[in-house]
């Protein structure tokens, strides 16, 4: 009887864990955005007090429940050895993905992530405590991106325009998974020591696409943090977190729907084929569609299909490549060259060849073994969940390559996160000696760990179109376009943010400042933050996305643009010359000498991205096609 009762305290503790997180949650969004509102208190003073009075009985509510945990918190007090036993692995993976990512956060938006970020900063400065607001506000760039935005703007709201609060609520996300990340791979493989579950979820959280994109603002990152919560919800029975997660994943893109159909799907294949529950699939059917998950899962198939209809049903036009060009509208279709392009993507870039040769040894292993001996996924505590693992992958694999839209790399950020997750969880049942396992995750995760911030993919640098940026080599494939191109085509890892750093440090030797033009040269995707209404901050002297009175707009134009006559420039300028446009500084010093008088030349050089040349040049008042 007294277990019983332990049984249920613990139950019940769980349970209420879950909804106050839950809660936390909803009511930090809605105090963050009453600290941005201030100003506005007395008018939304019913708000502002309701919000007080949540924050307060939520905070009771924790203090309540620690103050059950008393009896295990004066345990581990005393057992202070054992609770760092217990720990020291999770705190090793919290430090590597503190630190490894912490770098990033002096970076600024660019391209699409600068979209989306002013559609983020739109949404906090016009939200008024309304659903109608936050639904139609926080939908970024006419995405489903609620799930995901509802922490971003939390980071805003107290930060407004300083884009380091997004990146910080994102930080604090990406430890949250990582928590997540290491209970899940420990519950995988109990087997192996905590040596090699730090190891392992370091090395995941090592995928290039995911670190290296990671102050790179978008909604497809969200998909990953809320599948890992999803995950962990599953394997630790966290039904109500289940639910909640399940919609943060459905609201953050698109291909949320998608995420959840596949794992629902994989998850049922999974339970069939290793369940415990029964002694035959259809037992076990049957028991998986009566608990909790199940049931969620069958509807998020449903849905999954009801989205593919939606999109099939309502497309007018396909995209297609005519001309060296792709063009028309989103939705499925059947494209061979476009296929291979994302075919490339999941199969090649950012080592995902070394990967997918780690996983297919594994499963042909694997299966050789279990047909001489049955059980041989005995070592994994949840065999069904590597099977939904692999449903996933396929699902986004065949989603993409069906759904005919923008090749971008970044958009496989989930998919390239669960192949390096499945790798480093069928290692250990394939090879039983656990320091070969601990030393070749590490060398895969070092791998990785580079590959994150510079290119040194041999396969991928000769798959891809690739341009010398000055330091080194950046990939910069389009699909139909047969030239580089830089934008969001480059996002694959972190290298892209070599030329943000470059013209900050220009705009700062130049002493940027009102009257003074920026002027580059004309090639496809050419970088103009000045297109977008960005500024430039005279006091601090780095970007802003947001006027002040010390705040002047950049200005700027392409050299066709002045060729034209389109423009009309000012005094002063400063051209910015990027190798990786394939611009020789002859012929552009050449051209400038038609309009400008070249004052003086420099060099930005960033080591571990690319060389940078600039020109201080002095309007000729009259010369060239410019009077």
């Amino acid at each position: 009887m007294e277990s019983v009762g332990k049984l249920d305290k613990n139950r019940i503790q769980a349970t209420a864990a879950e909804i106050l997180l839950i809660l936390t949650v909803l009511c930090l969004f809605m105090t963050a955005a009453c600290i941005d509102k201030r100003r506005d208190a007395i008018h939304y003073l019913g708000i502002f007090i309701l919000t007080g009075i949540s924050d307060f009985l939520i905070a009771a509510g924790w203090i309540c429940l620690i103050i059950s945990f008393r009896d295990k918190l004066v345990y581990f007090y005393r057992e202070r050895r054992l609770l760092w036993e217990k720990t020291r692995g999770l705190l090793g993976a919290l430090l590597f993905c503190f630190f490894s990512r912490v770098v990033q956060l002096t970076d600024t938006p660019k391209w699409d992530s600068l979209v989306y970020y002013r559609e983020l900063m739109t949404g906090c400065k016009n939200f008024d405590f309304t659903l109608g607001s936050f639904w139609d506000g926080f939908a970024l760039a006419n995405h489903p991106t609620q799930g995901f935005a509802i922490f971003a703007a939390i980071g805003e709201f107290l930060n407004y325009g300083g884009y380091v609060g997004a990146l910080i609520t994102q930080l604090i996300l990406n430890l949250l998974m990582t928590f997540c990340l290491y209970k899940v791979i420990s519950k995988l493989i109990p087997s192996c020591s905590w040596i090699y579950h730090c190891i392992a979820t370091c090395t995941v959280l090592s995928t290039p696409l995911t670190l290296g994109t990671f102050s790179y603002f978008q909604p497809d990152a969200g998909t990953v943090y809320f599948f890992v919560f999803v995950l962990y919800c599953v394997l630790y029975k966290r039904n109500i977190l289940f639910v909640f997660c399940s919609i943060l994943l459905a609201l953050t893109k698109e291909i949320g729907i998608v995420i959840l159909g596949g794992f629902g799907v994989g998850l049922l294949l999974g339970k069939i084929l290793f369940g415990r529950e029964g002694r035959n699939g259809g037992a076990r059917f049957r028991s998986f569609m009566r608990s909790p998950i199940g049931r969620i899962g069958v509807i998020a198939c449903f849905c999954f299909l009801a989205y593919l209809i939606y999109f099939v049903a309502s497309g007018k036009r396909i995209w297609t490549i005519e001309n060296d060009n792709i063009s028309g509208f989103s939705t499925i279709s059947f494209q061979p060259e476009y296929i291979l392009f994302r075919w490339k993507q999941f199969f090649i870039l950012n080592f995902s060849w070394l990967i997918w040769a780690g996983i297919l040894l594994a499963v042909f292993y694997i299966l050789i073994k279990s047909w001489k001996k049955k059980g041989f996924f005995v070592l994994c505590t949840s065999p069904e969940l590597v099977v939904s693992l692999f449903v996933t992958e396929a699902a986004l694999i065949l989603f993409y390559c069906s759904y005919v839209t923008y090749g971008l790399p970044r958009y496989h950020v989930l998919a390239h996160f669960i192949l390096v997750l499945i790798l480093v969880t069928l290692f250990p049942i394939c090879v039983r000696k656990e320091k070969i396992v601990q030393f070749v995750t590490a060398v895969l995760g070092t791998i990785l760990l580079i590959q994150a911030y510079i290119t040194i993919d041999p396969v991928s640098m000769l798959a891809f179109e690739t341009s010398n940026t000055g330091n080194g080599k950046i990939i910069s494939e389009r699909l139909g376009r047969g030239v580089t191109a830089q934008a969001d085509f480059c996002v694959y890892n972190h290298q892209f943010n070599y030329l943000d750093k470059a013209y900050t440090h220009v705009l700062r030797d130049v002493n940027y400042h009102e009257g003074m033009d920026i002027v580059v040269w004309d090639t496809v995707g050419d970088y103009g933050l000045w297109e977008r209404g960005v500024y430039w901050d005279l006091d601090e002297e780095k970007l802003a996305w947001y006027p002040d009175k010390n705040h002047v707009v950049l200005r700027g134009t392409e050299r066709v643009h002045l060729d034209s006559g389109a423009f009309v420039p000012s005094a002063e300028a400063v051209f910015i010359l990027t190798p990786q446009f394939r611009i020789v500084e002859d012929v552009a010093e050449e051209y400038l000498k038609q309009y400008y008088e070249i004052r003086y030349k420099g060099y930005v050089d960033l080591l571990l991205g690319g060389r940078v040349t600039f020109y201080v040049c002095d309007l000729i008042s009259a010369g060239g096609n410019i009077e």
